[in-house]
């Protein structure tokens, strides 16, 4: 690599990262008080390479390291910073996965998070324009693209506009309908559900409503999320990519194990029942008995394969 195209890549990765910032940061204000604004543009421009002490001040205001400004960990360290965006989203932490998205690479995956994690906030216009970035990106995978219109529905749902939320979120149903994100389509036909009992389209509403709990069920069955997981490491294979393979599949185990867990708790729990005292003989309710049907209406169904009974 020489000198000139380092340069330019670590003013690319400063450029994208300040300018990706909410609210955006301006030169001025990555320059602070002890660097110049000139000197930012031309490393931004990279028409000059940044001394260790520059470096280190750049990353510490832009959130991240002087290693990923350098790019010796940009590309594992973007990916493991997308999942973990991720998985903050899903455990309702939005500023956590917000925080996240910074400085990772351009790409559609880190913006539908980000989106997500917007509209979490209530931050519906930057929110838009970020669900907008991703349906306009003709590489965007198939998620990506559906959780860009779920998140545009809603920013249209908040402000009246129920017909344009239908649209996209009936767009967005078509996009995982084939073994997309089931996560996705229920939050689909919930919000279609709402939308149609709004209109007073009652039965619309109900059926959309028993849709979506049907596939709410499936969602939450860890059998079904092992076998996704296992086509994804197959397709990884297929890619060449052992290693994305080998996590996908580590990630399926213990999903599975998690599975295999909960149906035995549940059937501890009913053992438990069979063996304490009849309740014909005691004043009060079992409470063996009383654990061991609150256990089993909240497991998930989970079935051993035939091959393994």
């Amino acid at each position: 690599m020489t000198v000139n195209s380092d340069a330019d890549r670590i003013g690319e990765r400063v450029r994208r990262m300040r300018i990706e910032r909410v609210p955006r940061m301006t030169l001025a204000d990555l320059a602070g008080a002890d660097l110049s604004i000139s000197l930012v543009s031309k490393i931004e421009r990279g028409a000059t390479r940044p001394s260790i002490q520059t470096l280190e001040t750049l990353a510490r205001r832009l959130g991240t390291t002087p290693a990923i400004l350098l790019g010796g960990e940009h590309g594992s360290d973007d990916r493991t910073r997308d999942l973990e965006a991720t998985l903050l989203l899903a455990l309702d932490d939005a500023e956590g996965a917000l925080a996240a998205t910074r400085g990772a690479t351009p790409t559609a995956d880190p913006r539908a998070v980000r989106a997500a994690a917007l509209l979490a906030l209530d931050r519906d216009d930057e929110a838009a324009e970020c669900a907008d970035s991703v349906l306009a990106d003709p590489g965007a995978s198939v998620d990506s693209r559906a959780r860009a219109c779920v998140v545009r529905a809603a920013t249209h749902e908040r402000r009246g506009g129920d017909v344009s939320a239908q649209r996209l979120l009936t767009r967005a149903l078509d996009l995982v309908n084939d073994g997309g994100d089931a996560d996705v389509a229920v939050e689909c036909l919930r919000r279609l559900a709402t939308i149609a009992l709004r209109q007073g389209a009652i039965e619309t509403a109900r059926n959309l409503h028993g849709q979506a709990t049907r596939e709410a069920s499936r969602a939450v069955n860890p059998r079904r999320r092992a076998q996704r997981l296992r086509a994804m490491a197959t397709r990884a294979l297929q890619d060449g990519d052992s290693a994305r393979a080998a996590r996908d599949l580590r990630a399926a185990i213990e999903i599975a194990r998690f599975g295999r867990a909960v149906q035995a708790r549940a059937e501890i729990a009913a053992l438990g029942a069979d063996l304490a005292p009849s309740s014909d003989a005691l004043d009060s309710p079992n409470p063996y008995a009383q654990a061991a049907s609150a256990i089993l209406q909240r497991a998930p169904r989970y079935h051993r394969p035939t091959s393994e009974r």
